[in-house]
């Protein structure tokens, strides 16, 4: 299974570096409909925007496609799920992970919130959908839904297009800077930093993995102290 995703992801990468627009709209149409693609859209419009040298045009024409290929697929499952929704929720579900009481959780902030967690949940990877999806069983009417992930839609598209051209600008400069601090700087003081790094993600690590285990026990869990 996995060399069959490895092998479909290597296809849809060179569809997308022969065909780049094309490619981006397909591909975000399917996946915002619901049909799982071997790479995420939110990695696609990150990539077109990593270009190098690539005109105003081109830029405006690939957040456009993306935002348009979003808006159409997410009312296509929009409409899907508001039509007959629950009971496909009900069998299929499990695949994405949502149990009941999620849903419910969902629906009823949806109920106080629906247009922003629309738009807030597009910017996260692995919620647009989930989010198209609670919006269309929760009662949302069309127009809003469409209004809404229009706006949401643009932002997403925005938002990654931009992401992936900082990173490819970023990202030289930085390794640059490791590179140069770890040639010229004495191995005990690479060595210290090393240690330091480490030792602050194992306790992140264990800070969250405390708090996860004291919500699931149901007892109060108390927050970090404030920075002086």
């Amino acid at each position: 299974m996995f060399h069959v995703i490895h092998e479909l992801a290597h296809t849809l990468l060179t569809l997308f570096y022969t065909y780049e627009l094309p490619t981006l709209f397909v591909m975000t149409l399917l996946e915002e409909a619901g049909i799982p693609i071997p790479i995420p859209s939110d990695t696609l419009v990150a990539l077109a925007g990593s270009q190098r040298s690539v005109p105003f045009l081109h830029s405006v024409a690939a957040i456009g496609l993306a935002s348009l290929a979003a808006f159409l697929g997410s009312s296509v499952l929009f409409l899907v799920m508001k039509r007959g929704g629950r009971p496909l929720l009900a069998r299929y579900g499990h695949l994405l992970r949502l149990k009941q009481s999620h849903i419910e959780m969902m629906e009823n902030a949806f109920a106080k919130h629906g247009r922003w967690i629309l738009i807030v949940g597009r910017l996260i990877p692995g919620l647009r959908i989930v989010a198209t999806i609670i919006a269309g069983i929760s009662g949302m009417s069309y127009p809003d839904f469409a209004v809404t992930v229009i706006i949401a839609a643009v932002i997403w598209a925005t938002f990654y297009y931009t992401l992936g051209s900082i990173v490819e600008r970023e990202i030289p400069v930085v390794l640059a800077f490791f590179r140069n601090f770890v040639t010229k700087s004495p191995s005990w003081a690479v060595a210290l930093v090393g240690v330091m790094l480490v030792t602050a993600i194992i306790l992140v690590a264990c800070w969250l993995i405390w708090r996860w285990r004291r919500k699931r026990a149901g007892e109060a869990v108390p927050e970090l102290p404030a920075s002086a």
